[in-house]
């Protein structure tokens, strides 16, 4: 008899959703299975994981609201899911290829999605009669469907611009760092967002208006969301005994509380209220495109895989990425490329949504540029690099205000500083402080440059540092960080 072992919703967020990633690479070859070694942010079950897994998601009063069980075979990988929540329920089961990649899922007893690949990982065909078209650069080109073709295009970063249907032209504008400015859908509205300095989305307005409001309490977690018109206020709480947790366990709004269950990668499943009773119930595929049209409302466009949902453009937003749950792709190449994990420099999660998961990396990186007399910024475990330099415009480019700002070119070389994260916590915490006061930020180039401003975010995060009494330039004090602290890689 399998062994039943039930928890907490807190308890599966901790040991579950948020447990400390073990490593996975693509597999290569017949009788491949996911392996650990190359990519920490992908997190994917242990192999010592029970084979059956139990959990009951309860309100704070303790009243069962909803149930999970979870079924592994002997790789680890999850091979049967069941939710109860309500009177509905549902039986999800999964099937793999030699790769470990998603190919078959069956809902209650019928096919409802079935994945075709090809040797570098892309997804060539899907149940629905589907087929996918790429170019020579690995980059969505067309969809054909039986019910007509969709076209993509791409700027020279990659980028996807345009998707051209039977529904009319949609087109994408992006900021020079890369994040998503602007959405032009086919009817005629125009989405726009605005960012913080450290690139968290702040603002979302819709035809000149905003409708959307975001307060965020570290790099990665909402602390509260809203609407234009503040009337759907609504404050996220995380789990006190999971510091690092990075989905909330309940929320208010209007003076109520809503609790909320998740699956085992991070999506919400359900949301009920104090009482235990079920408001709403999110169905999604594997990759994330909903099943249901009912609005999120007072989830605050909590969706797949912990990303924020955007009901304008049916994207997924995850930080410096916006994600295509139609498609299965990011719009963007991953900022790190090939070292993000994946061949496929769009896909999600190796083609294995069921079992991956990818919030965030465990890894600071220092990056390093070119030029005279160079330059050096930090990544801390988002993707996306930070570096300090004299405020655009100054009269002087040696002493002076500065200005920290989000790296667009790509560097020489790239150094990984393994942290825990409890340092990457401090170390964005860190540089969201020293962000936040522009008119605090001084740039002189002997003490108060780029090399400066990482060795202080390192020290913030508790990372030990070379120390040289002489003038360092980014070169030198790249160069001795790897000695010490870091492993090298070379840039795009």
């Amino acid at each position: 008899m399998q062994q039943v072992r039930a928890m907490s919703t807190e308890e599966f967020l901790r040991n579950e959703v948020f447990r400390q990633p073990t490593k996975r690479t693509a597999g290569v070859g017949k009788g491949a299975v996911p392996q650990r070694g190359a990519d920490d942010r992908m997190d994917m079950t242990p192999d010592s994981a029970p084979k059956y897994q139990k959990t009951e998601f309860r309100t704070r009063q303790g009243v069962v609201f909803g149930v999970m069980e979870l079924f592994r075979n002997a790789e680890g990988q999850i091979t049967q899911r069941n939710a109860l929540f309500g009177k509905k329920k549902n039986i999800v089961e999964y099937g793999y290829d030699e790769q470990g990649r998603l190919t078959a899922v069956r809902m209650n007893g019928f096919l409802t999605e079935q994945y075709n690949y090809g040797a570098r990982g892309e997804r060539l065909q899907e149940l629905n009669g589907a087929r996918y078209v790429y170019n020579y650069s690995s980059q969505l080109e067309q969809v054909r469907t039986p019910n007509g073709n969709i076209a993509f295009a791409y700027d020279q970063q990659g980028r996807r611009i345009v998707r051209r249907g039977a529904g009319g032209e949609t087109s994408y504008h992006y900021i020079k760092y890369g994040l998503l400015e602007q959405v032009c859908t086919p009817d005629g509205r125009f989405i726009k967002y605005t960012y913080d300095p450290l690139g968290r989305r702040s603002f979302k307005a819709v035809n000149g208006k905003i409708t959307e409001k975001y307060c965020w309490k570290d790099m990665l977690r909402l602390q509260a969301a809203c609407t234009g018109e503040d009337e759907d206020h609504v404050v996220f709480k995380y789990a006190q005994s999971e510091k690092n947790a990075l989905q909330p366990t309940f929320l208010t709004c209007k003076g109520k509380e809503y609790f909320l269950a998740y699956d085992h990668v991070g999506t919400i499943l359900a949301l009920s209220d104090e009482t235990g009773l079920i408001v709403h119930v999110e169905e999604t595929d594997s990759f994330g495109r909903r099943l249901s049209n009912h609005k999120l409302a007072t989830v605050a466009m909590l969706s797949f895989g912990g990303g924020q949902l955007d009901e304008d453009t049916g994207l997924v937003h995850f930080l410096f990425r916006d994600y295509d749950p139609t498609t299965g792709l990011f719009i963007q190449k991953d900022p790190l490329g090939v070292r993000g994990g994946d061949v496929d420099v769009y896909g999600y999660c190796l083609d294995d949504p069921v079992n991956l998961v990818d919030p965030l990396g465990l890894k600071t990186r220092i990056h390093r540029y070119g030029g005279v007399p160079g330059h050096v910024s930090i990544d801390p475990g988002t993707g996306v690099a930070i570096g300090k330099y004299p405020k655009e415009g100054a009269k002087d480019a040696f002493w002076g205000d500065g200005e920290y700002r989000i790296e667009e070119r790509p560097p020489l070389e790239i150094l990984e500083i393994v942290t825990t994260p409890e340092q990457e916590a401090a170390i964005q915490q860190y540089l969201e402080t020293v962000t936040g006061d522009k008119s605090a930020v001084r740039y002189n180039l002997p003490t108060e440059n780029c090399v400066d401003a990482v060795d202080d975010a390192l020290e913030a995060g508790g990372v030990d540092t070379p120390w040289w009494s002489q003038f360092r330039t980014p070169a030198s004090y790249f160069n001795g960080l790897s000695e010490s602290v870091g492993q090298l890689f070379e840039g795009e």
